[in-house]
């Protein structure tokens, strides 16, 4: 099976292009390895771009008084 994609270069660059195929062989493959899930349930993105959305775009760990209570906290602001 062969597949080629159009698009239109003045829109996106090649690095995007090349990232959305992957996430169609990604839907494929799951298809092939799952054929009874639905189509929602399947996965689109890899093991690493996954973690990297998960994990490393999701940093947001932020220092607070563990002495005080929530409700304290939200009620000084």
């Amino acid at each position: 099976i062969g597949a080629a994609l159009i698009y239109a270069t003045d829109l996106f660059d090649a690095s995007t292009i090349e990232r959305m195929a992957r996430h169609w062989v990604n839907l494929l493959e799951a298809i092939v390895h799952q054929p009874g899930q639905r189509i929602s349930e399947l996965p689109l993105l890899g093991e690493d771009e996954q973690q990297a959305v998960l994990r490393d775009w999701n940093r947001n760990t932020v220092a607070f008084p563990d002495e005080r209570t929530i409700h304290e906290l939200i009620e000084a602001k």
